[in-house]
């Protein structure tokens, strides 16, 4: 039984103990937000003087819903009724939006209780969980390391404990850098799975995503959405990076995670990845792909970047100078690098890689990683796979030695075939948490 499901069960039981639940993270969001600065908006009071009577209300509304006595935030971009959407801006990019975003309210509609929007890095642009406009995000697991970003805000609220998940999203790693830095797991979906309707997508690439405290919590959320794809096949192969694909990873990460793959006696065969394009080739091929859409994201709006967001400004610059025909070549690229890890893939196979290669900085050392663009990039070095070639990518942390950072693992599977990649790491992965 999951955490999530023995929470569904005591709630049914009780429904009484929602109220206890709901009471119990509002408190915790009202006394400790300022001190993580992870939620900028709440959409349900803290008046302890008259919860009682709130949560009656909330769970006589919810009462027998599959997710009743899960809560949640969102990431703002996602549209909730009548509140601003700020997209990390101030003031907020739209004023108010007319409707909840459709994952949103598929996600009300199962039960859930939305508690709050979180904050991001602006324009979704940004590795470390810092905004000029709202403050920094502080991780709340390692307090002298970064959050991550773009999604760090509501990364930090699971890993908080203000909510049961949280909804981001991810056009190089915006989930699964903020995962791998606050300890949590996330999800960045193919792009057929989640709906996108009322969510403000930057690119083609990118795409609305989840968090989750754990890998079975996860996958409890996840399967909901794509149980479509329940006909898929089992996964029968690992694939895991090549020998200069690892030259990539800090020693101590190699070191875990070949400790990590030693440690599993996978069913299957284990095989090396290969893809002759190479993972430095498909970070620039996003790099630009990403600028050009920006470029035509911020014209159809009339919206530019102010100067409080240099790296909005410099990705606009980019995508700026790169034409029709250019943007044309990029996206064949892209589709022939799709390609060939579909052939490599095949519909039953699955890559196992570190999140990220290296541990999240620390904040005394960010004015270095800010100045240091190769270090950069080596922190989303390992994710643009997923979002070039439209991968379904879980990561999720696992164990480790007293004193050791943990490792945070993410799983790469064939396109459309979430449900088969949640399926084999539940056979036996989370065994690891």
């Amino acid at each position: 039984m999951t955490q999530f499901t023995e929470i569904l069960k005591r709630v049914a039981e009780s429904p009484e103990l929602f109220g206890e639940i709901l009471l119990e993270q509002l408190a915790a969001l009202a006394e400790r937000n300022k001190e993580f600065n992870a939620i900028i908006r709440t959409y349900v009071p803290y008046q302890p003087e008259v919860f009682s009577s709130i949560a009656k209300a909330i769970v006589a509304k919810k009462q027998g819903s599959p997710w009743c006595g899960l809560t949640f935030v969102v990431k703002d971009n996602f549209q909730i009724e009548n509140a601003p959407l700020s997209f990390g801006m101030q003031p907020p990019l739209v004023e108010q939006t007319e409707g909840h975003a459709e994952i949103v309210h598929e996600c009300i509609r199962q039960g859930a209780t939305l508690l709050g929007s979180s904050q991001m890095d602006a324009c979704a642009f940004g590795l470390f969980g810092d905004n000029p406009f709202y403050g920094r995000v502080t991780n709340p697991c390692y307090r002298e390391r970064i959050a991550g970003g773009s999604s760090g805000g509501s990364a930090a609220a699971v890993a908080a404990l203000f909510c049961h998940f949280a909804l981001g999203s991810d056009h190089g790693g915006s989930l699964r850098i903020p995962a791998a830095c606050c300890g949590v797991a996330a999800w960045k979906p193919s792009h057929s799975v989640l709906p996108r309707e009322g969510v403000l997508l930057i690119s083609t690439m990118d795409c609305p995503g989840m968090f989750a405290p754990n890998g079975p919590a996860l996958k409890f959320l996840a399967e909901h959405f794509c149980g479509q794809h329940a006909g898929m096949k089992e996964i029968k192969n690992i694939l895991l990076l090549s020998p200069e694909d690892r030259a990539g990873l800090d020693p101590e990460i190699e070191q875990s995670f070949e400790s990590f793959i030693a440690a599993h006696d996978f069913q299957g065969t284990v095989m090396q990845l290969d893809v002759s394009l190479g993972f430095d080739q498909a970070l620039q091929l996003r790099k630009k792909i990403i600028a050009k859409d920006f470029f035509d994201f911020c014209e159809g709006r009339k919206f530019y970047p102010p100067v409080d967001v240099p790296e909005a400004q410099a990705v606009l610059q980019l995508g700026r100078g790169i034409s029709s025909a250019e943007y044309q070549e990029l996206q064949e690229q892209s589709s022939e690098l799709r390609s060939q890890v579909d052939k490599i893939l095949g519909r039953d196979s699955l890559v196992l890689m570190p999140t990220i290669p290296r541990h999240p900085p620390a904040w005394k050392h960010i004015r270095r990683e800010l100045t240091a663009s190769k270090s950069r990039l080596s922190l989303n070095h390992y994710l643009v796979l997923a979002n070039v070639c439209d991968l379904p990518a879980v990561s999720f942390p696992i164990k480790s030695s007293p004193g050791i950072w943990p490792l945070s693992i993410q799983a790469l599977g064939p396109r459309e075939g979430d449900f088969a990649v949640f399926q084999a790491l539940g056979t036996g992965l989370w065994k690891s948490w």
